[in-house]
């Protein structure tokens, strides 16, 4: 649901650093997913706490939470993540979602 307040787009920039949470003192900002690229395909990684799934297509391939790079603190110029055969996914956008630190109710998950 595009319209959901609590969701929300940014574009990965060269330089720029993400975590995987980032905190504004009010609410915390959560990745919810991330669209990768590699040589004119992407895909969707969703964040389903320490586990991700890996969207191509018609298939969803289960990523355990350490398999995930370029996100703690990582150059986003680089490599997101390698799987699959040495493919390695560039990451395009990110999403997130917007929770309050405390009496979080219906914005979690």
């Amino acid at each position: 649901n595009w319209s959901d307040p609590n969701v929300f787009f940014d574009k990965f920039e060269i330089k720029k650093n993400y975590k995987t949470q980032l905190s504004d003192g009010t609410y915390v900002f959560k990745i919810h997913s991330i669209i990768a690229y590699h040589q004119g395909h992407f895909v969707a990684f969703v964040n389903k706490g320490r586990v991700w799934f890996m969207l191509d297509d018609e298939i969803t391939y289960i990523v355990p939470d350490g398999l995930i790079k370029g996100l703690q603190g990582g150059d986003v110029g680089s490599d997101l993540w390698s799987y699959l055969g040495g493919v390695k996914w560039l990451a395009k956008c990110v999403i997130y979602r917007k929770h309050k630190f405390y009496g979080a109710g219906d914005d979690d998950d």
